[in-house]
């Protein structure tokens, strides 16, 4: 109850800024993604990455993230953000679908800014894998992943990520909240 005077100003920054937000519904866990996302951007005075996928015919984009098994069709990230693996990328090594991290930064090809990029380089403290970089044991780059749709040809090529300040109740099921949990019905 943030907003009835049960907790002090400081405690509601913390929940705020830190604790993972577990709604109800997926529709409010996107809308405050997103509406944290627009913060950061202008707070920081910062780029927002419009990851669009790509697929091997454009009736592809017509396609929920389900049919091509959680890849989405757009991403947008902002530099620190918070994401969320949707699949299993290396599950021995910490990486698995649901596990949490921070954007660090996006590697573009030769295209630059509005073209898919190469690599997504996040930040996972429970990763326990083969070092990337020396002086950053937990940045891993995460690559973009192809998908079929069950029954055709056609394909979506796109990182398994989405930001992560809230995710549905049923997303949530079986992570640990470290950092604090709100509930958001």
């Amino acid at each position: 109850d943030l907003d009835r005077g049960h907790v002090d100003q400081e405690q509601i920054r913390y929940l705020e800024e830190k604790a993972l937000w577990l709604c109800a519904r997926c529709e409010d866990a996107e809308s405050r993604n997103g509406r944290k996302l627009v913060h950061m951007a202008e707070d920081r005075k910062a780029l927002v990455h419009k990851l669009r996928a790509e697929h091997s015919h454009r009736s592809g984009r017509k396609h929920s993230s389900g049919v091509f098994g959680g890849l989405r069709q757009v991403i947008h990230l902002v530099r620190d953000c918070k994401v969320v693996l949707t699949r299993n990328v290396s599950y021995l090594y910490g990486l698995a679908n649901g596990t949490r991290g921070i954007m660090v930064g996006v590697v573009y090809g030769p295209g630059g800014v509005g073209t898919l990029p190469g690599a997504v380089v996040c930040e996972f403290p429970d990763y326990c894998g083969p070092a990337f970089y020396a002086s950053e044991p937990h940045w891993v780059p995460i690559l973009p992943m192809f998908a079929t749709k069950e029954s055709s040809r056609l394909t979506r090529c796109q990182f398994p990520l989405t930001a992560g300040f809230a995710l549905a109740v049923n997303k949530a099921q079986g992570l640990t909240g470290k950092e604090g949990v709100v509930i958001h019905l």
